[in-house]
């Protein structure tokens, strides 16, 4: 599971911040050298930290909010080990990668446009500098399911999606 993954990097910095601490108290505090090197690894570790710490909070909004779940054997063969991707009113959870929208305020990501065919889904989402472009399969069977989650993704973000065929 993608959250899982998310929140086991998440558990593994605050393990090597907790032991950084650790051997910053414990060493000698006349050794000037050791103490200004292990005081540099524990900010570095505290960024690591509050940065995971997002990633695992994004990841648990979008995994919340899930519209659509795209099972790995409809993904393309260029992204293995990926066993699923997540499609949410947040941004898409995919092989352990977050893409998020519809936060971060006025110069937070957007999501722009939607289009949906009988085979793939193409999304685009960004600020008003740059945007992304992700193009998928769905696997979605019927006309009925299409529509179901281009309605979701319209009510919950206010993008209307273009359905072709």
């Amino acid at each position: 599971m993608h959250l899982r993954s998310v929140r086991r990097r998440y558990t593994c910095t605050a393990i090597l911040l907790t032991l950084g601490i650790v051997c910053t108290v414990w060493i000698d505090p006349r050794q000037t050298g050791s103490t200004m090197v292990w005081s540099l690894v524990i900010l570095f570790l505290a960024g690591l930290f509050f940065r995971q710490s997002q990633a695992l909070q994004s990841a648990k909004l979008i995994w919340d909010n899930r519209i659509l779940v795209i099972p790995g054997d409809h993904l393309d063969t260029c992204s293995e080990g990926v066993d699923e991707t997540i499609i949410s009113t947040f941004g898409i959870l995919s092989a352990d990668r977050i893409y998020e929208w519809g936060r971060r305020g006025l110069w937070g990501n957007r999501l722009r446009t939607m289009e949906v065919d009988q085979r793939k889904m193409r999304l685009s989402f960004g600020n008003k500098r740059q945007a992304i472009w992700l193009e998928f399969e769905h696997g979605m069977d019927s006309q009925e399911q299409i529509l179901e989650v281009a309605q979701t993704l319209w009510k919950e973000t206010g993008v209307r999606a273009v359905i072709r065929g």
